[in-house]
């Protein structure tokens, strides 16, 4: 569902503002909510997704709106998938938020360099990020996800630590990650093409990183790279271990460091993680990504084991364990990563304990 259209952010590398101008356009919540009504009486609807690009704006309105659906005795759960503004969160309105229905927000950190968030013009700070995990931190069941962005113009290797220290920091539930994507007529690709950076034809809308998967018959770019590589696999290193922190990485290597990244911030973690509803949470979104988004995915299945062994589900450990070394064993891509990430050590854990 959508309530309304446009967003107060002036984020130099989205096209938001482009597409739907400068202001945010708001529904009458009355529409809104006999819409939400329809859904729920008349078709069984009992979840609902906000698109809104800036769901909290103005405060007072989403409040209103989160205040009818609870005032008309709508049991529905929500997400907003977007991404809110974190500087945009108040207790008062995380409140209505959650007696509404509220069980999972998306907030768009992109970065943890305070330098390159100014340059990217975010609506929120550090500061401001740190403040908004704190008001989160009294809703455990509500499913934190924080939005990353990895290759801007001249970032470097030590930026890029800045960004995984950040998420590490905030223990956000999962962090979905992308290179930058250059959109046509941004400010951030503009000035990408002012410093000779990409040239014209190298602007594109699609997705540039290494997609977690797909349910499509080919299985996402990160299954279609694993199949390329099964029996020899191409040079990976951790570059944060090889190179110089001041070195800014090409193109192809940000490929491999979103594995890396990707790995330090969504999966290593795991290990460190022991709240029970925490640990529930990320377990049907890692299970989703292994089961149904990805085919022979040996790093799901390693963690998922991992997660039940937190649980104390032994016979549940030791299949995923089974299968992580099944997938390990016939794929060089796999052992090329689990050898650099030094993952092997994971394994021989798990064993020890049960």
């Amino acid at each position: 569902m959508q309530s309304n259209r446009g967003c107060r952010g002036r984020c130099t590398f989205c096209s938001v503002r482009n597409v739907n101008g400068f202001k945010v356009r708001g529904r009458n919540i009355n529409s809104v909510v006999d819409e939400i009504k329809t859904l729920y009486e008349k078709y069984g609807i009992t979840h609902i997704m906000w698109l809104d690009d800036d769901l909290f704006y103005p405060e007072k309105r989403a409040i209103s709106l989160f205040q009818e659906i609870i005032k008309n005795n709508l049991k529905i759960t929500w997400d907003a998938s977007n991404g809110v503004i974190a500087s945009a969160i108040t207790p008062e309105l995380l409140s209505a938020a959650s007696e509404s229905g509220c069980v999972g927000l998306h907030l768009g950190l992109e970065t943890g360099n305070p330098e390159i968030l100014k340059d990217i013009k975010k609506p929120s700070t550090l500061a401001q990020f740190r403040r908004a995990k704190e008001l989160l931190d009294q809703y455990p069941h509500i499913f934190i996800k924080g939005f990353l962005i990895i290759g801007f113009p001249n970032e470097t290797l030590n930026q890029l630590l800045d960004t995984v220290k950040f998420a590490l920091e905030l223990e956000f539930h999962w962090y979905p990650l992308q290179i930058l994507a250059p959109l046509p007529n941004t400010d951030i690709t503009n000035s990408m093409i002012k410093q000779g950076l990409i040239s014209e034809d190298a602007i594109t809308a699609s997705f540039q990183g290494e997609a977690a998967g797909s349910q499509s018959a080919k299985g996402g770019s990160l299954r279609q790279r694993e199949l390329s590589e099964k029996m020899t696999a191409k040079p990976f290193e951790n570059l944060f271990e090889t190179h110089d922190l001041n070195y800014v990485p090409t193109a192809t290597e940000l490929r491999e460091l979103w594995f890396v990244i990707d790995y330090k911030i969504n999966y290593e973690k795991l290990l460190k993680i022991n709240h029970p509803a925490k640990i529930g949470n990320i377990a049907k979104m890692l299970k989703q990504i292994t089961d149904d988004y990805t085919f022979e995915n040996s790093l799901g299945n390693l963690f998922m084991a991992v997660l039940e062994q937190k649980f104390d589900h032994k016979e549940e450990c030791l299949r995923r364990l089974k299968l992580a070394e099944e997938f390990l064993n016939r794929s060089a891509y796999w052992q090329k990563r689990f050898e650099v990430l030094q993952m092997a050590n994971i394994i021989n854990h798990i064993k020890k304990s049960l």
